[in-house]
């Protein structure tokens, strides 16, 4: 049988798939940290990853400023690194063919998508536009290839997108909670994004006095 495609719009639980957690929404109750963004375009990146860190479902969002975020992590190891990461990674998008030449970008995404294959390995679905489809339909390529802040993946056959209306970025090989983590880290970033600008960030710990 086929899996119904999950939109990523459609869920409330996200940091149940970017963790590979069983739970159903609400907000984390980790480690309490203040994340400081250092870029050129604070005040116009700050919406974008605000929704980003709705989306993971971060606990008690606080923004003292543009460029800082306070707010609890999910209780995982690696969160104080991790989360940052996905936060201020940039998500340009790309479709280039076989010369190399880019085809489209992030203006042709309509919707983003997780979906599992038939060996129940999830993959990250990006719906087009139409008129993105239709710019496809005036190549040639027999194969395009998705991109995401130059890091590529495996190539999708042009007829296969005209078809299904869909790119579909694979999550590679490995475990499948790393699997599941990749392909939903790059759903939350395509959704919300992408940054105007290159961002960094570092995240500390809050000091709590008694």
């Amino acid at each position: 049988m086929a899996v119904p495609i999950v939109f990523i719009g459609a869920m409330m639980f996200a940091v149940a798939m970017l963790f590979v957690l069983t739970r159903t929404g609400g907000d984390a109750t980790g480690e309490r940290v203040l994340i400081e963004f250092d870029s050129a375009c604070a005040d116009a990146a700050q919406p974008l990853i605000a929704a980003r860190a709705e989306q993971i479902g971060l606990g008690d969002p606080g923004w003292p400023s543009s460029a800082v975020l306070t707010a609890s992590l999910p209780e995982l190891t690696d969160a104080r690194s991790t989360i940052p990461a996905l936060l201020a990674r940039q998500g340009l998008f790309s479709l280039t063919n076989e010369e190399g030449t880019e085809v489209l970008d992030n203006t042709a995404i309509e919707e983003i998508a997780i979906d599992l294959d038939n060996a129940g390995m999830p993959n990250t679905l990006i719906k087009l536009r139409p008129h993105a489809l239709a710019s496809i339909g005036d190549s040639t390529a027999e194969y395009l290839t998705p991109s995401i802040d130059g890091e590529a993946r495996a190539a999708n056959r042009r007829t296969a997108i005209q078809n299904e209306g869909f790119v579909t970025l694979d999550s590679g090989t490995g475990r499948t909670a790393d699997r599941m983590r990749k392909a939903a880290d790059w759903a939350i970033i395509l959704e919300h994004g992408p940054l105007p600008c290159p961002v960094l960030a570092v995240a500390r710990p809050v000091q709590i006095h008694p």
